[in-house]
């Protein structure tokens, strides 16, 4: 339905002689339907960049709370690793310990 206003629009002026109106007139309706059309496009263009600027917006603080979870993510496991080795060096000392116990018995 656009389209076909779009091309009624882009028709000729001579195409509205069956109109009673003056030639001068059906050129400033012309016009002004024309800048009408364009204010409406440059709306429509402007709401659908502001919808995607929103998304954009909403992903960007998608990403830094999945960079934060990562983050603490890594902080977790180097913190387990530290706490599995902490053991195995106790556990050494105490098998070096107990092998110097058992070497003096």
């Amino acid at each position: 339905m656009a389209m076909s206003r779009l091309l009624l629009l882009n028709m000729p002026l001579e195409g509205c002689s069956m109109l009673s109106l003056h030639p001068t007139t059906l050129s400033l309706l012309h016009s002004e339907i024309h800048a009408v059309l364009n204010v409406l496009v440059d709306m429509k263009v402007q709401g659908e960049i502001q919808e995607r600027e929103m998304s954009l917006e909403t992903f960007q603080v998608r990403i830094g709370e999945a960079e934060a979870k990562t983050n603490d993510l890594k902080a977790s496991s180097e913190n387990l690793c530290g706490m599995v080795k902490m053991p195995q060096d106790a556990s050494s000392s105490t098998v070096r310990d107990t092998r110097g116990l058992l070497i003096q018995l």
